[in-house]
């Protein structure tokens, strides 16, 4: 079984930075748990608790948030050394390389990137069951 994150749909509580590293907590991230291709093959969507983490922060831009307990994520887009995920990543995650990108546009109109040397996704619960997927 293979286990797909998806930036979309999923929502952001908080964006802190301490050091060279940047932690972006989901209270809850979408998950495509299937055998074939992310969100093309049956299988099962499900939500879990998160966190990804930059390592090695070059530059950053972080918006100052309102007040919320969450905010949805529009779009995200993760680049690795040029390769594009768009709004999906495979899970796990932990990936060192020369140069890391990452974006994503929040439901409040702010926008926070980052540039750095490693990115990871940390399960922070087990996946809860919410549909079945079809092709």
């Amino acid at each position: 079984m293979r286990t797909f994150a998806e930036l979309h749909d999923s929502r952001v509580r908080s964006i802190t930075q301490h050091g060279d590293e940047v932690f972006v907590e989901f209270p809850y991230i979408y998950l495509h748990v299937s055998e074939g291709e992310p969100f093309q093959s049956p299988g099962n969507g499900c939500g879990q608790s998160g966190r990804l983490v930059f390592s090695g922060v070059q530059s950053i831009s972080i918006p100052d948030l309102p007040d919320a307990d969450a905010f949805d994520v529009w779009e995200g887009s993760i680049w690795i050394d040029g390769r594009h995920l768009d709004n999906v990543f495979e899970v796990p995650l932990c990936v060192k390389a020369s140069e890391i990108r990452a974006e994503l546009r929040l439901n409040v109109g702010h926008v926070f990137t980052v540039s750095c040397k490693g990115v990871s996704y940390t399960a922070l619960s087990e996946p809860r069951f919410i549909e079945r997927l079809r092709a």
